[in-house]
């Protein structure tokens, strides 16, 4: 009962300090094809919640969810592909850090931030789409993505960190609207 209310407490980002003591698995245990279906009812995946979950190959994340907090997926090491839903404003610091099976990501028209460190290390990313509504992508966000080919920088950008695309050394073109 302790371990549920704890997990509880982790999905709804609520304790940081909670999460950090239960870092390498997994908020929900993936199925027997490593997917998971994180619910439609929750708002937030917290800090943490799927912090080295190494059996986690793919994700769905609900409807209803507006952020996905810092580190939530860090270092998902078998994770090659996540459905993002409509309505996520917030991908948090490093959250999907070390995820080095994922291939591609699109992110939905209602990012406006892309978090520091968000895909650093994602050494199998080849394609972004970053949509119009971003306006910030952080410090080294897409940093050591090795196998990046192409990056479309969305009009009306405000801002790039430095060494957002630090080491993307298959990185051949950038477009510049």
């Amino acid at each position: 009962e302790m371990l549920t209310s704890v997990l509880h407490v982790i999905l709804l980002g609520l304790a940081a300090a909670c999460a950090v003591s239960f870092s390498f698995s997994c908020a929900i245990e993936p199925d027997i094809n490593g997917h998971v279906e994180i619910p439609s009812r929750w708002e937030v995946v917290g800090k943490h919640a799927f912090h080295h979950c190494t059996s986690l190959r793919s994700v769905t994340i609900g409807t209803g969810i507006s952020t996905i907090g810092d580190e939530a997926f860090f270092k998902c090491s078998q994770l090659e592909s996540v459905i993002f839903p409509k309505g996520l404003t917030t991908i948090g610091h490093n959250a999907f850090h070390g995820c080095t099976k994922l291939k591609s990501v699109m992110i939905p028209e209602t990012v406006a931030k892309l978090g520091e460190r968000v895909f650093f290390k994602c050494t199998s990313l080849t394609s972004v789409t970053i949509p119009h509504s971003v306006v910030t992508i952080s410090d080294s966000a897409f940093a050591y993505c090795r196998t990046l080919q192409s990056v479309t920088i969305p009009e009306g950008i405000a801002s790039i960190g430095t060494r957002a695309f630090y080491m993307c050394k298959s990185l051949v073109a950038v477009t510049i609207p």
